[in-house]
């Protein structure tokens, strides 16, 4: 057991080949805003072996990876093309069939009211844009932002995102928008607290304008726009400006200034001053109705009596969650690097709860050892383990034995800042009341007897019409514990019970949002647990590394449900029917050119692919030869539509990549 418990903390410290920067309102506002009115959540994701950088340029030399070289010819100021090694224009990342997409950002629905997480997947650039030189050496009356705060800013670099410049061919996959979303959020954090309130009622006032026009796609208008124009007031303006006795004065003439600059169609980017941000689709007639108010003595006296109040430093909130969600932004935060978990040894709480989590999948893999030594018995005892590692969360309709997570938080500091912060102190609780157990309640609480934001609550309510809880919050081990099952069923020969589970299991990940938090590893330790093909293809992959002189431990890395369709392909094939097989490998072959886990993880993810063609085009071929041999003796045509079931199979498959496999190894 020694080494499983290796095992196991490798798997829950297992680091992704990307990194994430959380950007928008979430990670820029204090917490009492983003509660009142939240916006998505905002994920900048990139992966650390590309990056992009000017012409004639060289990468840092701590980079190792792919390079690309950022090409502006031909396209209006902010706008670029990529090209790579091949001297080819680079594509925007491909979207998967299951995201939602919408300008450079994918949707993921949460399944709550009023929240979402918003994927941005993005190419770093280590190096400032010289398009946004003229934003490090601009003259500023105000002194903001500092000279430290931009020398630390344009050290960082920027980030290239997949944008079809508007005016242009709206389909041209080779366009990138430079974004300065890590920028942003290091200003923002630089704002008083006039300030960030003064943005907080602009998000507020924007929301009730894209409600009354509809949505944001009807008015074009959007809170970028309001970010915008808050950067450029936060550097023009002196600071009498934003002190209390003026705000009210402050926001209508921000409002009006917004107001001129959408009628003109032009509102300059922050960085980059020649490029504007505005399409000209905006539509600001019920913008314009509710300025008109505003500009009169009446509108004035009405929006200063609703103004929000202002963030209080003593209230903090108690936030409310299941288990699942806590679990989630745990392993997130470590698989992507998220800054905010440097004390994760602080965590002792929730690093109990994860590895109680894993404990069944753990025991399921020890048995399946035994059962390798010590008899078959122990299959038995592995399933049932796995089968735990699989089920879902309680899905009774009262709240009893029901996991959640009590986080108390500060609501001063930004939302994620706060709740990582929070996690050293996490409870275990049950929920009160008869509120829906899925759902998420915050409650608000002060030491300050006039403090407005003392005994505020906010709920986000589960919603149904992105599906059950439980269907699309799976526990974090969940379908790795799946792959494990399958392949259990598969080395005990129950084929049909293996193809069934796969077929379950991957409908569920399809639907589910969390399923990506556990790569399957395989190590020397582990090999005998698995088929005698796949142990020969890792064999020469350990031998090729110790040649090479490579001494770190080995592991090889993949997607569970890429490894549960390869499961089902060798199943098909051990009940011989051609049919089920086909099916088994388009699905594998589907699924390999939509899964995330290429990003996450390194090219030798992909070994899992070539050696199930191999194996499919060496049994396929035999089929054929035998089937063909039988026709041919005994004068019979029955055999006949195997024969062209194997045909068409074999050339609908793609040829071996064998450059990849080749390029597995050097790794």
């Amino acid at each position: 057991m020694e080494f499983l418990e290796r095992h196991k903390r490798r798997l829950t410290t297992f680091i992704y080949n990307e990194r994430v920067v959380i950007s928008g309102s979430s990670s820029e506002i204090p917490a009492a805003y983003f509660f009142a009115n939240p916006t998505d959540i905002d994920f900048m994701i990139y992966r650390v072996n590309v990056c992009a950088v000017p012409r004639n340029a060289q990468p840092p030399n701590s980079f190792r990876g792919e390079v690309l070289t950022i090409d502006p010819d031909g396209l209006p100021v902010g706008y670029v093309r990529m090209k790579n090694a091949k001297q080819e224009f680079e594509k925007q990342l491909l979207t998967f069939e299951y995201d939602n997409p919408h300008g450079p950002a994918i949707t993921s629905a949460l399944g709550l009211s009023a929240l979402a997480f918003d994927n941005v997947y993005s190419v770093q650039c280590p190096y400032w844009p010289s398009e946004a030189h003229e934003w490090q050496t601009r003259h500023r009356s105000h002194g903001w932002p500092s000279k430290d705060l931009i020398d630390e800013i344009v050290k960082e670099g920027c980030f290239l995102v997949g944008k079809s410049c508007p005016g242009l061919a709206d389909d041209d996959k080779t366009h990138w928008r430079y974004s300065f979303s890590k920028a942003e959020v290091k200003l923002i954090s630089s704002w008083t607290d006039s300030q960030m309130y003064v943005y907080h009622v602009l998000r507020m006032i924007k929301s009730e304008i894209v409600k009354e026009g509809d949505d944001k796609k009807m008015t074009g208008i959007c809170t970028y726009h309001f970010k915008t124009q808050m950067l450029w007031a936060c550097e023009e303006e002196p600071a009498e400006f934003w002190e209390d006795s003026n705000l009210v004065t402050s926001i209508c003439k921000l409002l009006t200034q917004m107001l001129q600059r959408l009628v003109d169609r032009n509102l300059p980017n922050y960085f980059i001053r020649d490029c504007n941000i505005v399409d000209s689709n905006v539509c600001v007639e019920s913008y314009r109705e509710k300025l008109r108010l505003l500009n009169t003595e009446l509108g004035r006296s009405i929006l200063k009596s609703k103004l929000p109040p202002k963030v209080c430093q003593e209230c903090r909130a108690t936030v409310s969650l299941p288990l699942q969600m806590v679990l989630y932004g745990c392993l997130f935060a470590d698989r992507f690097g998220i800054p905010y978990q440097a004390h994760r040894q602080n965590l002792e709480k929730l690093k109990a709860l994860i590895d109680e989590e894993l404990d069944d999948l753990i025991n399921g893999i020890y048995n399946m050892q035994l059962a390798k030594t010590q008899g078959v018995s122990y299959y038995a005892v592995a399933e049932q383990y796995l089968w735990n590692a699989t089920a879902c969360p309680s899905t009774g309709v009262d709240n009893v034995g029901v996991k959640r997570i009590k986080l108390s938080l500060p609501i001063s500091p930004n939302y994620v800042k706060a709740s990582y912060e929070s996690l050293e102190n996490a409870e275990i609780s049950t929920l009160v009341g008869g509120n829906n157990k899925w759902d998420v309640s915050v409650v608000n609480a002060c030491t300050k007897n006039q403090c407005l934001y003392g005994g505020m609550t906010k709920d986000f309510h589960w919603d149904d019409v992105y599906a059950s809880f439980n269907e699309k919050w799976l526990n974090p081990s969940h379908l790795l514990s799946a792959a494990y099952l399958s392949n259990l069923y598969f080395i005990t020969e129950n084929f049909l019970m293996c193809r069934e589970l796969v077929i379950v299991k991957c409908q569920s990940a399809s639907n589910a949002f969390n399923t990506e938090l556990y790569p399957m590893i395989f190590c020397p330790e582990l090999a005998s647990l698995f088929d005698e093909n796949l142990q020969e293809v890792l064999g020469m992959l350990w031998l090729c590394k110790h040649i090479l002189g490579r001494k770190e431990n080995f592991e090889c890395c993949t997607c569970p449900q890429l490894f549960m369709l390869y499961i089902r392909i060798k199943a098909s094939f051990r009940v011989f029917d051609m049919y089920l097989s086909i099916q088994a490998v388009n699905r594998f072959l589907s699924h390999r050119d939509n899964c995330k886990f290429r990003f996450h993880l390194h090219s030798y993810h992909y070994v899992l692919l070539e050696m199930a063609w191999r194996i499919c085009k060496e049994r396929l071929q035999l089929m054929q030869w035998y089937a063909a041999s039988v026709t041919i003796d005994n004068d019979e045509q029955d055999e006949r539509p195997m024969i062209d079931e194997c045909e068409r199979f074999l050339k609908a498959c793609p040829p071996c990549r064998a450059a990849e496999s080749q390029q597995c190894i050097m790794l």
